[in-house]
């Protein structure tokens, strides 16, 4: 999925070859799980789904949402 590889893409310190995220999609027994983790291993969003693709889109929507609500703490925080 392209915006998994987006994801996976950031990068907020330039000129650095590692990553800030990484998506990881598991399948068990009766359902998948998708996570995005930051570099430092910690969970960021764990999302569920009968298929993966139902969970890979469920844990971008709620990273999506973490993203952007964090960035607009750290923007008002800045002011």
């Amino acid at each position: 999925m392209l915006v998994v590889e987006k994801i996976e893409s950031i990068n907020s310190i330039k000129d650095q070859s590692t990553t800030d995220y990484f998506f990881q999609a598991t399948n068990f027994i009766q359902n998948y799980t998708a996570s995005i983790m930051s570099r430092d291993n910690l969970l960021i969003v764990e999302a569920e789904g009968e298929a993966r693709i139902d969970a890979s889109f469920n844990a971008v929507v709620e990273f999506i949402e973490w993203y952007n609500q964090d960035r607009s703490e750290k923007e008002v925080q800045s002011c």
